[in-house]
């Protein structure tokens, strides 16, 4: 008997064409979900009988609830190496095997700078603009370079994006829980001490966001002071990790916040006015 498998939230259609399943196909029988589930009572229902389930990073959760209502279930694999939408100690209860995959990490740097020169740049709205008809520009860009760009850690991840801002002619501040002043200045950035001081990352312009969504990072709006002047505005960049943003106190100034919806990962970006 086939064993059936189903990739989730694969809404650009490419998941069957980026990988060879030839070597699986007289073994396994693959069902792809381009439409995201839903709550847990929809991810239940459209999961049963399947023994192997590919998550596409944590656009859907596999919190115990679900894991426990899935008694086929036996193998769980998801892109990246690290998912925080999946209960690993239910999963080994229920001796579910996880698993994921390597990432070289590169278009998450892009990404992010990317984001933050269409927020100042506005290339993407300007082209769609002349597009439509419309003759002239309607907005000013504002250079990045001079600017300062801080980074809420930095790996592997923080320190590509560091070096391209560096590139741009940006000033880089950094902080994580475990960098050090060494370990900063090893890679020419400046570490700060406090990142909720009014004189930290309130200072930065453009700012990337480079670190899971760990309980010591989830209030991050407390990281900003969005009434403070800055040139051109502060940029908030971050490459997926959905919950790691509050808005409560951001709200206002950080549209994103209402327009996200919360059961999907990937690029973030907004314009703190």
């Amino acid at each position: 008997m086939a064993v059936h498998c189903a990739i989730l939230d694969d809404y650009q259609n490419v998941a069957l064409k980026l990988a060879d399943w030839s070597k699986v196909k007289n073994e396994i029988e693959i069902e792809v979900f381009n439409e995201h589930l839903g709550g847990p009572d929809k991810v239940i229902a459209a999961l049963h009988g399947f023994q192997i389930v590919v998550a596409m990073r944590e656009r859907t959760g596999f919190p115990k609830q679900v894991i426990d209502a899935l008694p086929d279930l036996k193998l769980l694999i998801t892109t990246g190496m690290r998912n925080a939408s999946i209960d690993i100690e239910a999963a080994k209860a229920r001796a579910v095997t996880v698993c994921g995959t390597g990432t070289f990490g590169n278009p998450t740097s892009g990404i992010a700078i990317g984001l933050m020169l269409e927020l100042t740049r506005r290339i993407g709205y300007e082209n769609a603009r002349m597009h439509s008809g419309v003759l002239w520009q309607s907005t000013i860009g504002v250079d990045l370079e001079g600017m300062t760009l801080g980074i809420l850690g930095l790996g592997k991840l923080g320190i590509r994006t560091a070096n391209i801002g560096k590139a741009f002619g940006m000033e880089v501040i950094a902080w994580s829980q475990n960098l050090t002043a060494e370990a900063a200045a090893a890679v020419s950035i400046e570490r700060r001490d406090n990142v909720i001081a009014p004189q930290s990352f309130n200072l930065s312009d453009p700012f990337s966001w480079a670190l899971p969504s760990f309980r010591r990072v989830r209030h991050a709006h407390l990281f900003f002071d969005p009434g403070r002047p800055r040139s051109g505005g502060s940029v908030l960049a971050r490459t997926g990790r959905r919950r790691s943003i509050r808005p409560p106190d951001t709200r206002a100034a950080c549209p994103c916040s209402r327009r996200v919806p919360r059961s999907r990962s990937g690029p973030r970006s907004c314009r703190v006015p």
